[in-house]
């Protein structure tokens, strides 16, 4: 079986047996064979960077605010394992943030493309590992303090307060945007799809 063979299996086993959970190691075998789709107007570290960011947004970051909301209303229930369980949650969202940073940031085409924005990892192997742990470590840290901060808004007692807070956050982000003529996606959608995307 030659490459291409090899290519085709993958891509048309896992791409129907999605129930499979599969979906990080078709990414990463993906983007260690250097796989190019004639079809995808992206390339293959940029999907798997955008799955892996989808993770982060709809599973990962929730789960820890939800466990934190879980142990501050029953402690006792909740018991001390589950504040573990909130760390790891924690670690788990920061080490696949850095990552995200890191393989963009290594990514040979980004750092010609655009060398003002990528090459803050050092080329030193030592390096780049202490860099990889506290990038790793920030991102965890962040994740914890915001997410202690929406536990105590929901917990407050009126939830609405956390949708007020993330939502005004993220229209002043927007507002950002608009005004640094900056808004738009950068993959290129046509027509009114393109705004709903950027919005989104």
């Amino acid at each position: 079986m030659n490459r291409q063979h090899v290519d085709f299996f993958w891509s048309v086993h896992f791409e129907r047996n999605n129930s499979t959970f599969l979906r990080p190691a078709v990414d990463a075998f993906r983007v260690s064979m250097n796989h190019e789709d004639e079809d995808s107007t992206i390339d293959s570290l940029t999907e798997m960077m955008c799955n892996k960011s989808s993770e982060l947004v709809t599973k990962s970051i929730p789960g820890c605010v939800l466990q934190m909301y879980v142990w501050l209303s029953n402690p006792e229930e909740a018991g001390s394992f589950a504040l573990g369980s909130v760390g790891i949650s924690a670690l788990t969202t920061g080490f696949s943030s850095a990552m995200i940073a890191f393989d963009f940031d290594v990514d040979i085409p980004h750092r010609k493309n655009q060398p003002n924005f990528y090459g803050y990892i050092p080329d030193d192997n030592g390096a780049r590992g202490r860099c990889f742990m506290l990038m790793t470590m920030i991102s965890a840290l962040h994740n914890l303090s915001r997410s202690v901060g929406c536990t105590l808004l929901a917990a407050a007692g009126n939830k609405g307060l956390i949708l007020y807070f993330v939502g005004g956050e993220m229209l002043l982000y927007l507002f950002f945007k608009l005004a640094r003529a900056d808004f738009m996606i950068w993959p290129r959608i046509e027509g009114f799809l393109s705004i709903i995307m950027s919005i989104f």
